[in-house]
């Protein structure tokens, strides 16, 4: 693990949110830094600075207070965040005094407290030693030091955990979402379709194969939007599915960088900020469902803003299937600018899942998604993980 690695691990423990930037050496010696949409977004999220709503031009520019972090000092500066007449208004920023600091492609984290910037150089500073050496006179060491720690919820929840963990291989039902229900049912949650974190705020996935992929979300394309070639779920499966006992199905997963077997990939539009879903097949839809950045970064600010991913192991005796829950990765306060950018290098994907169900004597189409997902070790580059333990 690099030092850039390092000091992204010791933030994720502190759950502490952050905006990432690889300065030029163009960039470096214009003073101008293009303000890609994973920063413009940070920027919004944590109410420092809206592009969105700044008019072009130098008059419109802001200027506002920023701090840069060194080894065991802060100093100030200030941020210049404008939008040229030039290029379509494409947002820019510059930190003054950065060029002291920072060379071509060094790794700058942006972070926000009290309504403050704080810049850090991750390709120079090392945290961990900082953290090391404790001292209390390091105005680097009491910054970090002061953020907030874990809950007593999340306190309250592991020593549940570890309980319902010291009884052993718990008897569940057949079913693929066992593993978690049973669970649930173990903590005292009823079964419910709400899309609410699980227990008082804390979002629970539990899972017995860490070599599968992690469901982030489901999140249905929003049909009513003016650019949507469809109107309902299973339109996809109409156009691009495959026959089964009579039914047109649907189940793959959707990437950015590539297409499935079915011809099918997303786009991604940063200037729209729209993500779409496409197809390369000659004479088919293009660009046909849409989902807005913005949806789908909510849609994750709301499900995990501070989830435990639980592992269980599972065991089938006399036909009958039992859990032992063995461990858990807590993360908090997800990087939810930094999805969109995820998705474009497939570290998060979408798998439809358009399949029958009996329903009343009659077959029905469902969609048990479209769900987003992401490989277990590849959470923490989408949500700080504040701690893991094992509950045995």
């Amino acid at each position: 693990m690099n030092i850039k690695e390092k000091n992204i691990d010791i933030l994720n423990k502190k759950a502490i949110s952050f905006g990432i930037l690889n300065p030029t050496k163009t960039a470096l010696e214009k003073s101008i830094i293009d303000a890609i949409y994973s920063l413009r977004v940070f920027l919004k999220e944590k109410n420092f600075h809206d592009y969105e709503d700044q008019k072009k031009g130098e008059n419109n520019k802001s200027l506002k207070r920023c701090k840069i972090l060194l080894e065991n000092k802060i100093i100030d500066t200030k941020v210049s965040l404008y939008r040229p007449e030039t290029k379509d208004g494409d947002p820019r920023i510059w930190i003054y005094k950065l060029k002291q600091f920072v060379s071509p492609n060094d790794q700058i984290l942006f972070i926000i407290r009290d309504n403050d910037l704080y810049i850090l150089n991750s390709s120079k500073i090392d945290l961990i030693k900082i953290f090391n050496d404790q001292n209390i006179k390091n105005e680097i060491f009491l910054f970090f030091d002061d953020f907030k720690k874990v809950s007593n919820i999340a306190r309250e929840l592991k020593e549940k955990l570890e309980k319902i963990s010291s009884l052993g291989y718990i008897e569940g039902k057949k079913g693929d979402k066992e593993v978690g229900e049973l669970l649930e049912r173990q903590l005292g949650i009823s079964a419910n379709s709400s899309k609410k974190p699980d227990y008082k705020g804390i979002e629970l996935k539990a899972k017995h194969n860490n070599k599968t992929r992690a469901n982030l979300f489901a999140q249905v394309p929003n049909y009513n939007h003016t650019l949507s070639k469809i109107k309902k779920i299973t339109d996809i499966a109409d156009q691009f599915g495959y026959d089964q006992k009579g039914y047109m199905v649907l189940r793959n997963t959707i990437f950015a960088t590539k297409s499935n077997s079915q011809g099918l990939k997303f786009n991604i539009d940063y200037k729209k900020e729209i993500l779409f879903e496409t197809s390369v097949n000659e004479k088919s839809l293009k660009d046909f469902a849409v989902w807005e950045f913005e949806t789908l970064t909510n849609r994750l600010k709301k499900k995990h803003k501070e989830t435990f991913w639980i592992t269980a192991e599972k065991k089938e005796e006399n036909d009958k299937l039992y859990f032992k829950y063995k461990s858990v990765v807590h993360t908090a306060n997800p990087n939810s600018h930094l999805l969109i950018d995820l998705i474009s290098k497939d570290i998060v994907t979408m798998d439809h899942l358009i399949s029958t169900k009996k329903e009343n004597g009659k077959i029905k189409r469902i969609e048990k998604g479209p769900l987003f997902k992401i490989k277990p070790k590849d959470i923490r580059l989408l949500i700080p993980i504040v701690d893991n333990f094992d509950l045995d």
